[in-house]
């Protein structure tokens, strides 16, 4: 992933007046785990385990482990049983607790997509819908990161939920509060836009965000509500996998 975010080892800007914690480095502005990922909860997930529910308390994050044929990327190996890094680790099940049937998948050609949002240009990549644990994997096999909204410039007014698009804010009746802010775009017009132009007919995107109140589940983009939601179960397979 490069150093402090940069590519190539070079230091990303955004990074400059970012101080992290011990076991967290800055990319792209925003303190995150070595695999490109924020914290599940309080901790960093080792390689081969996954952010989910804590089985016995539904509030509290845990770092699952999985089943299948990988656990992770570095399983799928080639003839010679080097890693083969035309693969990555797609699990096809999963549940609260975390994902299960873990297969070696080729991982294909990502779509690129640019972002004209007002923080800056985004450049991202998106291919098939899938759960969020696989999601995660095929980014990091395309040796990219999940989205954040951090990365989309949306934040979400405290609320769990918020809505970008103002003209579904007042067609669901919601209140004022609910609509999303937007870096350096009043109203999220232009962020709307951007989103509706590249993404509409799409159902959602995975984000890396934890959802804020169910530690099974994970934030994503609506395109069809205008919305950023509060979280869906990380094992739901109908977002598309969203990289940058």
């Amino acid at each position: 992933y490069g150093v402090s975010g940069g590519a190539g080892g070079e230091t990303d800007p955004a990074c400059a007046d970012v101080t992290c914690e011990d076991g967290l480095t800055c990319f792209h502005g925003e303190c995150k785990c070595s695999t490109g990922l924020l914290k599940c909860g309080t901790q960093c997930c080792a390689e081969g385990t996954y952010c989910a529910r804590d089985g016995s308390d539904n509030t509290k994050y845990t770092c699952a482990e999985p089943t299948g044929e990988c656990t992770k990327n570095s399983d799928c190996k080639d003839a010679e049983g080097n890693v083969d890094t035309s693969k990555y680790c797609k699990f096809s099940d999963g549940s609260y607790n975390g994902p299960t049937n873990g297969v070696c998948t080729d991982k294909g050609t990502l779509t690129e997509y640019t972002l004209n949002l007002p923080k800056g240009k985004l450049i991202v990549y998106t291919v098939d819908e899938m759960n969020w644990w696989s999601a995660s994997n095929l980014c990091q096999a395309h040796r990219k990161q999940m989205v954040t909204m951090a990365d989309l410039g949306i934040s979400d007014n405290g609320q769990n939920y918020c809505q970008f698009d103002s003209d579904m804010r007042v067609e669901f009746g919601a209140d004022e509060t609910w609509q999303c802010n937007c870096t350096g775009d009043s109203g999220c017009t232009t962020t709307t836009t951007e989103l509706y132009e590249n993404f509409g007919t799409f159902d959602a995107l995975w984000l890396a965000d934890n959802g804020k109140s169910h530690s099974y589940s994970a934030r994503f983009v609506s395109i069809p509500t205008g919305s950023v939601g509060n979280g869906y179960d990380r094992a739901y397979a109908r977002p598309y996998a969203l990289c940058r």
